[in-house]
């Protein structure tokens, strides 16, 4: 199994703050005042609610698993994607400064199967995509960045509530996004330069083997910028860095870069989607600098993997860098 420390984190010595400046909220909405066990309206974010529900996806209001009202959205249809679509107030298009998306999920342990996602894209139905976040049914929270790679950001555990918070940097182009209070992902390109933020969406994507349902609530959209900064007294550990794979996809093999800053013991290994080490590629002290390892699509005892995604995870002084590869066979 994946090791519980393999996840995206950021040094230990970081601190999660906010501006202190009032802030612009352009969308809220927490259920509280829905009917439970009701359909939510589509009466768009003056009433706190999504303009439209796709018809393949069911959102209702309930009282549970959250401690208030939240919305449950269930897979409605075996082969369509569906979503609940909120907008925001006045039917604005952010296209500068800061655009914070909170909002808290909560997946019951009764899923099978995981294809529930959160999208952030313009305002009216446009397709330019912000961020993009998965649930896999691994366990995996993962982010797509502008060349639609998956990055993991950390796991969600059943039954357990876990706070999101995504801050877009619309004059970088970039994106942070924390998990549980926690930086898990920072300055992560969007790849969009000429639209704005204007919508997010809670749904399910195209998946025929999707049972089950999750909850969301507390969904908050505000000017707030998110920042990282020292904390005095403590100590940066090491960074080191993990280039995306090339290829990728590949077949037979891809090239895997790093960089150390430092000597330092380094693990580099590759797990399937399901949690199970593949592999082994590197395990023991290396020296300061670039290093480049080739990975043939091969198990530990030398039998060939079927395609799929696989998560790649670096591991130098009790930090860990994740990043997916994809095998095509």
């Amino acid at each position: 199994m994946i090791p519980p420390k393999l996840l995206i984190v950021l040094v230990l010595a970081t601190a999660l703050t906010t501006h202190a400046a009032a802030q612009t909220i352009h969308l809220a909405a927490d259920f509280d005042d829905k009917v439970i066990d009701a359909p939510i309206g589509e009466g768009g974010p003056e009433l706190g609610e999504p303009v439209r529900v796709d018809g393949a996806v069911l959102a209702v209001v309930r009282d549970e698993p959250m401690p208030t009202p939240c919305l449950e959205l269930t897979d409605n249809d075996d082969y369509m994607a569906g979503h609940a679509v909120f907008e925001f107030l006045d039917d604005a298009e952010i296209v500068s400064g800061f655009v914070t998306i909170r909002f808290d999920v909560c997946i019951p342990v009764t899923a099978t199967d995981c294809g529930y996602s959160v999208g952030v894209r313009e305002h009216d139905g446009a397709s330019r995509n912000f961020t993009d976040l998965g649930f896999t049914a691994a366990g995996w929270i993962l982010a797509y960045n502008a060349d639609y790679q998956s990055i993991v950001i950390g796991p969600w555990e059943p039954d357990e509530i876990h706070h999101l918070a995504i801050c877009h940097d619309l004059e970088a182009g970039t994106y942070d996004i924390w998990l549980d209070g926690s930086p898990a992902l920072t300055d992560e390109p969007h790849g969009v330069t000429d639209r704005g933020v204007g919508r997010v969406s809670f749904g399910c994507d195209h998946d025929a083997d999707l049972e089950g349902r999750f909850f969301v609530d507390n969904v908050l959209v505000t000017d707030e910028e998110l920042e990282v900064v020292d904390v005095p007294g403590l100590a940066a550990a090491p960074r080191a860095r993990l280039h995306p794979a090339m290829p990728n996809p590949f077949n037979p093999a891809t090239s895997i870069r790093f960089d150390l800053p430092r000597p330092t013991e380094t693990r580099l290994r590759i797990h399937d989607l399901t949690g199970r080490r593949v592999i082994t590629l590197v395990d023991g002290r290396l020296p300061a600098g670039g290093h480049r390892v080739r990975w043939n699509g091969r198990d530990q005892r030398g039998r060939a993997m079927p395609s799929g995604v696989y998560l790649l995870g670096l591991e130098v002084a009790d930090r860990v860098t994740v990043r997916s590869l994809t095998l095509v066979r």
